[in-house]
């Protein structure tokens, strides 16, 4: 035995390659040269800017010892067993709807003489109080929240964007934008003098009739929307691009009498335009004086109708009703509508000059980075926040993925002298909806899913399967009203696609994120439409089960999968068949003479061909083909 202390060439080998300073460089040869590690940049790394949406029970109480500055030392030997919840799938579908709204974070507002450290501290225990908030309402009304931003680092990314804006885009999934918005956050950007724009996009993926319902319902709201679509303007600008090389390469040559016909004809037009404009602009000047006069009256009359609404309420309650002798009350109900501005939404999807044109027309007071309007952009991880961006500035300027948190810092650019654009990072919300609609739209990563049972629901309630069948090419079975039916369509899409565990069973997860992800990225069709309105005719009509052919035994084998298989052996082997002798070679007396010559009665035109093979063996498919049809 050596001695413990003895030093050793291999422990010198590993001191020196698990050495504890690992940012220090290391020379291998034996030269005087000396080189060091100035960290004199600025270093990204040092923040955590890594997206957490869930955390377990261990991980949630460290964090946020961490973030109280508290030490907490575990007690030997004093083990204590807990139950844990019990594991039952509940498919909720359904968002709930409670009363009390869920809030955001807030920024403690910055005061004179407070240092650096002491304000740090104070975001931190804001953020705890407002976590501890969420949890007490949650035992408090019994509901669930979704998954929510964890990382206070996130946070204050979109603090610093809404104190920095001036006009704040909140990026909204135009298929269920009321799952998107939040009220609260639409409340702290007003108080931080920011003008709120509904941004939906994705309304490439909707329907005309969805996105005028949409529209409509907003407008009611008196909530200003723009229908956007980055994907589309990414593909029409490839397009225009394309086709102006194109008309680079093949110029035509002119001839000089040609040119000068054709400068003749433009003064021509341009007059004609001039004219044009001159009307358009003097029509539109008296539109201006009609639409007053029309809200004017509007207005009054809305007035009129809330003091009546008073006096009917106070004469409900026993009070007196003041009586109206002059108009300073109406006035005063006046000017409380006209602070509401009427707003007309369009459902038209706007494209990147029509969003400029929007952007530029804005009225803001007190420019926070003046002489430019600063447009921040909010909302949860992959609406299109980064792509918008791109489009606006007509070039890759910011990184794009499809999995979302992506994004991790504030990214400032420049469109024009005019607008400064600011990316902000994507943060999930709380909000009293259910996971499966967050998987629907990849707000949270549908590889990280736990369980798809849920998410698989939502979908074919959305989806009707009908939908899956000609996208797929799937042979479902007869639709059955039960609560099974995404089990059968995961079990003939993993069939259909050859997906196959290690024990040869469909792997139905597999599927089953294969379906999410086309329906996140718009190649599985769904919408949602706003609460009060029904669907269109022709959409009733096709969610109306339509009736399919019967499938033959072996489609039904294949889309039965092994739900049921354990109960359909044990049938077919203790069922009363009759059993039968075959014979090899000519036909002999006995059985199987008679029933070859039953076939053969049954079969006439093997009669007429007299030089046919006699000796000619039947396929054992046929023989055999009564067993198949169990």
């Amino acid at each position: 035995m050596g001695k413990k202390n003895k030093e050793s060439l291999g422990r010198a080998l590993i001191k020196d390659r698990f050495a504890k300073n690992r940012h220090r460089r290391h020379v291998e040869d034996n030269t005087l040269l000396h080189t060091t590690e100035v960290n004199d940049g600025f270093d990204w790394g040092r923040l955590n800017l890594q997206s957490v949406t869930a955390e377990s029970s261990l991980q949630e109480f460290l964090s946020t010892a961490e973030l109280a500055n508290r030490e907490f030392i575990a007690e030997k030997l004093n083990v204590k067993y807990v139950k844990s919840a019990p594991n039952a799938v509940e498919l909720q579908t359904s968002q709930p709807d409670f009363d009390e709204p869920l809030t955001v974070p807030r920024r403690p507002p910055w005061q004179p003489g407070i240092s650096a450290e002491e304000q740090i501290n104070r975001e931190k225990d804001s953020y705890l109080e407002w976590r501890r908030h969420l949890n007490e309402l949650q035992e408090r009304l019994g509901a669930a929240v979704t998954p929510y931003e964890r990382n206070i680092e996130l946070w204050k990314q979109l603090w610093r964007t809404l104190e920095k804006s001036d006009v704040v885009l909140l990026l909204l999934d135009a298929r269920n934008p009321l799952l998107f918005r939040c009220s609260d956050l639409e409340k702290y950007a007003s108080e931080q003098n920011c003008k709120c724009i509904l941004l939906l996009n994705k309304a490439d993926l909707t329907t005309e009739y969805v996105r005028k319902c949409w529209a409509e319902y907003f407008t009611k709201e008196r909530t200003p929307i723009i229908f956007f679509s980055a994907a589309k303007a990414t593909k029409e600008r490839k397009i225009s691009e394309e086709i102006s090389e194109k008309d680079k390469n093949d110029s035509p040559t002119e001839s000089v009498d040609g040119d000068d016909e054709a400068e003749s004809t433009d003064e021509d037009e341009e007059a004609n335009i001039q004219e044009t404009e001159n009307d358009i602009k003097l029509f539109k000047k008296q539109l201006d004086v009609i639409n007053a006069a029309v809200t004017n009256t509007g207005n009054r009359l809305e007035a009129i109708q809330m003091a009546l609404d008073k006096a009917m309420e106070n004469f409900r309650l026993g009070m007196p009703i003041e009586p109206l002798n002059s108009n300073n009350d109406i006035e005063q109900c006046n000017e409380k509508v006209a602070d509401k501005p009427e707003i007309s939404n369009s459902h038209e999807i706007y494209d990147r000059d029509k969003l400029l044109e929007v952007l530029k027309s804005l009225k803001v007071d007190n420019l926070k980075n003046p002489p430019r309007v600063t447009v921040g952009m909010i909302g949860y991880p992959n609406v299109g926040k980064s792509s918008s961006v791109n489009v606006l500035m007509q070039t890759k300027k910011v990184s794009v993925s499809s999995m979302p948190g992506h994004t991790r810092h504030i990214q400032s650019l420049m469109l024009d002298e005019d607008i400064e654009l600011l990316d902000c990072p994507g943060l999930v919300l709380p909000a009293y909806a259910v996971t499966p609609d967050l998987l629907l739209t990849a707000v949270l990563p549908i590889d990280q899913m736990r369980s798809h049972d849920a998410a698989m629901a939502r979908l074919c309630q959305l989806v009707g399967r009908h939908t899956f069948a000609e996208r797929y090419g799937l042979l479902l079975p007869e639709y059955q009203q039960d609560d099974m039916e995404y089990k059968k369509i995961l079990t003939a899409h993993a069939f259909n696609r050859g997906f196959m565990s290690a024990s040869g069973q469909p792997d139905v997860s597999r599927s089953a994120r294969q379906l999410l992800k086309d329906a996140a990225s718009g190649r599985l069709h769904w919408e949602q439409l706003p609460p009060g309105f029904e669907p269109p005719t022709i959409q009733a009509r096709i969610n109306e089960r339509s009736e399919t052919r019967k499938p033959t035994p072996r489609e039904t084998r294949a889309v039965e999968g092994w739900l049921n298989k354990s109960a359909e052996i044990d049938n077919a082997f203790f069922a009363m068949k009759k059993s039968t002798a075959h014979v090899k070679g000519k036909p002999i007396l006995g059985i199987s003479g008679v029933q070859t010559a039953d076939k053969l009665l049954s079969k006439p035109w093997k009669q007429e061909k007299k030089h046919a093979n006699k000796n000619k063996r039947e396929k054992l498919r046929r023989v055999y083909s009564h067993l198949d049809e169990h």
